[in-house]
């Protein structure tokens, strides 16, 4: 039987780069992502802290050996790479603990009424 080996795409290589070691060269993004692969085991369904849904024909591939990496397989290629770091900063803030616009909240229908003069 013979192993197929997906096929890294440069998207891939550059969201490694981006999300998981930023000083890696496009050759060192290249063969970590092989190794990541040579280890992986796949899953129909991201982990819980990745801020995706599951979508039909994916395969999310994770290592032991870098816990924190996600690698998206589509149609026999790598198509993009997550790490936990930066599914953390992109997770929404608690409520009113970000400087940023809050939702719009409807004011009360009375709020403006002078209750002393009524």
């Amino acid at each position: 039987m013979a192993v197929v080996v997906p096929f890294i795409t440069a998207h891939a290589i550059e969201r490694y780069q981006t999300r998981v070691a930023p000083w890696a060269s496009r050759r060192e993004a290249l063969r970590a992502i092989r190794e990541i692969l040579s280890q992986a085991k796949a899953s129909p369904r991201p982990r819980h802290w990745m801020n995706v849904n599951a979508s039909p024909g994916c395969r999310y591939l994770y290592s032991a050996e870098c816990p924190g990496v996600c690698l998206v397989l589509r149609g026999g290629a790598v198509v993009t790479v997550f790490s936990r770091a930066c599914c953390l900063e992109w997770r929404p803030s608690p409520r009113g603990s970000a400087a940023g616009p809050q939702p719009y909240r409807r004011p009360w229908p009375d709020a403006g009424r002078n209750w002393e003069a009524a």
